[in-house]
């Protein structure tokens, strides 16, 4: 008999008694405990796939947004680099409209080209006046769409992958 106050473990669970260091488990306890070592590995696998997968959507996308930008930039930066006054002129190449940016020098007229061909934006450097020659050209990037317009100051260009706005500081007052 226990006195109050005074309480045993036999009194509070008498079926229930600690395991010591050392002691096996029962086989119920064991397979459980393995089961339960599955369940953690398989989830932390999941979660690794998982995780693994969501980076390499992300780093794509991000991949392909980076191109988008390098692609656009540098039409700006060319178109930017040959604004200058009546530098600019429109002619229709082999697959569509090619931009023309004009050089006026002492030793002659050179055009910087930008046009699309077989599915590239290329950049051409020629003398100005000679046949387009898509052999010699530099590829820019990827694209089956390349348009342009001009509105007052504002030249837009548009590709497959979106569009890029430069402002000319020229006076360049027609519109093609």
């Amino acid at each position: 008999m226990t006195q109050p106050g005074n309480t045993s473990r036999a009194a509070i669970a008498p079926e229930a008694q600690p395991l010591h260091f050392g002691q096996r488990l029962t086989g119920s306890s064991h397979i459980f405990t393995s089961v339960l070592f599955a369940v953690f590995v398989t989830v932390l696998l999941i979660a690794i796939i998982v995780g693994t997968n969501v980076y390499r959507v992300l780093y794509m996308e991000g991949q392909r947004t980076s191109a988008q930008r390098l692609d656009t930039a540098l039409l700006a930066n060319i178109v930017k680099s040959n604004d200058a006054e009546g530098a600019f002129a429109q002619t229709e190449g082999p697959q569509g409209p090619v931009l023309l940016m004009l050089e006026f020098a002492d030793a002659g007229d050179f055009e910087t080209r930008i046009y699309q061909y077989d599915g590239n934006i290329v950049q051409e450097y020629a003398r100005g006046g000679s046949e387009l020659n898509p052999e010699r050209a530099s590829v820019i990037g990827r694209s089956d769409v390349f348009d342009f317009h001009l509105d007052g100051d504002l030249l837009t260009i548009s590709t497959d992958e979106g569009e890029v706005n430069v402002a000319l500081r020229s006076d360049t007052k027609r519109e093609f």
